[in-house]
């Protein structure tokens, strides 16, 4: 395949896998198609998060960014305590500074990838996102507008995983934001998309993540507009031909 600096996108065989797994989600079936998981997940997910690891290190060094498992990769094993089948039907790539933070993620579904930004919001009046926006919620609409948020992307609520809004408009929306617990902003790309089996997926990912990060920060900075100040002198709203 590639070397580790050179992604080349993912593969059809990437989302067959997947759709295969739905369709038989057993340990014996996975280790029959253990090949397939290593070959068309793994691989690609490891070149793809060495690829992003410049640019993410340098927006905010304390993200952990190393295609490990309970590093970047979330296992696609579930806890059988908990669970009827033994793995999950997606794969899931996050990079935050440890479990449960805040994060900004990609996710390989069945027919579609999903790159954005995961906000814990489950302290709700006490979290740093209700915080952050109660204190300053004309930035935070002002910050929306300058990285082309508005109308951009989908909110999904994670407790039920409802669909908030298909076409986030933070004037509208945000009231709902700040009683939803787990929430994603995020935009999608079908598997009929090129971009996901080119290495362009990787620029297209660094655009989406540079106009979500100003909303990571609305969920974990102690210094709002010290810190969206900061990002704007130091990357600003970045464009790629």
């Amino acid at each position: 395949m590639n070397d580790e600096d050179n992604f080349v996108g993912f593969y059809p065989e990437t989302f067959k896998f997947l759709k295969g797994l739905s369709n038989n989600n057993s340990k014996s079936w996975f280790d029959k198609h253990r090949s397939e998981y290593e070959n068309y997940i793994i691989a690609p997910s490891k070149y793809f998060v060495n690829s992003l690891k410049g640019f993410l290190n340098y927006i905010n060094p304390e993200l952990v960014v190393e295609p490990k498992f309970n590093k970047s990769f979330v296992r696609i094993n579930k806890d059988m305590r908990f669970a009827k089948k033994p793995y999950k039907e997606y794969f899931l790539i996050r990079f935050g500074k440890f479990k449960w933070d805040c994060e900004l993620f990609f996710v390989i579904n069945i027919d579609s990838v999903s790159i954005g930004v995961f906000i814990n919001n489950e302290k709700k009046s006490d979290s740093r996102f209700n915080i952050n926006f109660n204190s300053n919620p004309d930035l935070f609409f002002k910050i929306c507008k300058e990285y082309n948020i508005s109308k951009k992307y989908s909110v999904t609520d994670l407790k039920d995983m409802s669909e908030v809004s298909s076409k986030f408009n933070p004037e509208k929306d945000v009231a709902k934001l700040l009683n939803i617990r787990w929430f994603t902003i995020d935009k999608t790309y079908n598997n009929t998309s090129k971009v996901i089996f080119s290495h362009k997926l990787i620029q297209e990912t660094i655009l989406v993540y540079n106009s979500l990060y100003p909303l990571y920060l609305y969920g974990t900075s102690l210094d709002i507009e010290r810190d969206i100040l900061a990002y704007k002198k130091r990357l600003g709203i970045m464009k790629i031909t």
